[in-house]
């Protein structure tokens, strides 16, 4: 009798060192990032309590000059972030004149712009507020149909681009000044072939068009249809839509390939004086955000995973266009953040706390050199 209970003892004892031994450390290593966490970064501001919206010149598939100012939210208001000093204002809109929502568009060093939604959430006004002079401008949008899709706006604000029977024979790509209506109009198909065409983004003046046809081919065409150039990802990564970060001159590009049935993992790569760097993801990581700052010095990627414990991991990870990690922090599942950078190489991103209140932090990538001695 004793001998049977020492022996189920035993047993048992094998099984929890088994345990132990094999069974936890893939537990945990499901869990756990895979990139050791760095941080020594300067940290320049903590906002308590407001979001970090996505929103910016960083945030355009066409990337624009950097931004000095950061667009934060609380409570349906918005915010701007003075990166420089670590200041905030308010950002006050008249009362609408239609019903709906205002969504924010793009954030410049001179502007914002929103967007406000009617029924069936379709724009139906845009408003641009000149931070100078504090002026707001409300114009109407004439294509406010539903056969009116992929309407984008031009950085500047001056200009609306928009596709009207979009994947059929009959496809066109229309544009015109805000509030009027169409001033050109072209069929993809008869300049460019078969579609359909996919309107991705807008030049900041609104000169230039980019559209997309297949997975990790761009397109970037005038007023009137004509190529201007094609723009292409290098082999191993397809991005679709917005997964896409230009350079000015097209030399340059940042793309994200998230994961499908066939391959349940995602990938980062980015080409940079004709220099490739990819970087695989773990299995079933998901980029929420990209972003490359506006000298192509950085790179970032606000990733999500879902591992086999079910826990999620998620984290923010800035990369040198060398491909060397400089800044690496993990996030309270359900972060989500957006990645957005400013002036003086500086980097914005989202924290969530237990009780989920957040805080919008912003770090400096670079370190601020001391001098010592007298003259």
């Amino acid at each position: 009798m004793h001998a049977h209970v020492r022996n189920g003892v035993a047993a048992a004892a094998l099984i929890v060192v088994a345990v132990l031994v094999f069974v936890v450390p893939r537990f945990r290593s499901a869990t756990v990032d895979p990139i050791p966490e760095r941080t020594d970064v300067q940290e320049v501001c903590r906002i308590d309590g407001k979001w970090l919206t996505p929103h910016g010149p960083g945030n355009h598939p066409l990337a624009g000059p950097a931004a000095r100012f950061a667009l934060l939210t609380a409570n349906e208001t918005n915010w701007l972030l003075d990166a420089t000093d670590c200041t905030l204002r308010e950002v006050k809109l008249s009362p609408a004149s239609a019903a709906g929502r205002v969504e924010a568009v793009t954030v410049s060093d001179l502007e914002v712009l929103f967007v406000v939604t009617g029924q069936s959430d379709l724009p139906v006004e845009l408003i641009r507020l000149d931070l100078v002079t504090g002026e707001q401008t409300r114009s109407p949008l004439p294509q406010r149909t539903e056969e009116a899709v992929h309407l984008q706006f031009s950085r500047d604000g001056s200009r609306a681009v928009w596709i009207t029977d979009f994947g059929t024979d009959d496809e066109r790509v229309h544009g015109a000044p805000v509030g009027q209506q169409s001033e050109f109009s072209f069929a993809p198909r008869a300049r460019l072939g078969l579609g359909p065409h996919h309107l991705i983004d807008v030049g900041r003046n609104g000169r230039d068009v980019l559209l997309q046809r297949d997975r990790g081919e761009y397109l970037l065409v005038d007023r009137s249809g004509l190529p201007i150039r094609t723009l292409r990802t290098d082999d191993g990564i397809q991005p679709f839509g917005a997964d896409i970060r230009f350079a000015p001159g097209g030399d340059a590009y940042l793309g994200w390939d998230n994961y499908s049935d066939e391959r349940p993992r995602s990938i980062v790569q980015w080409r940079i004086a004709d220099r490739i760097v990819r970087k695989d993801l773990p299995a079933e990581s998901r980029v929420v955000s990209a972003a490359a700052s506006s000298n192509w010095n950085w790179i970032a990627a606000s990733i999500q995973a879902n591992t086999k414990s079910g826990r999620g991991v998620e984290s923010l990870t800035v990369w040198s266009a060398d491909g060397n990690v400089r800044f690496h922090k993990r996030l309270r599942a359900g972060a989500r953040t957006p990645v957005v950078f400013l002036d003086g190489d500086l980097v914005a991103y989202n924290e969530v706390d237990s009780t989920w209140h957040a805080a919008t932090r912003v770090v400096r990538l670079t370190r601020i050199a001391t001098t010592s001695g007298s003259d």
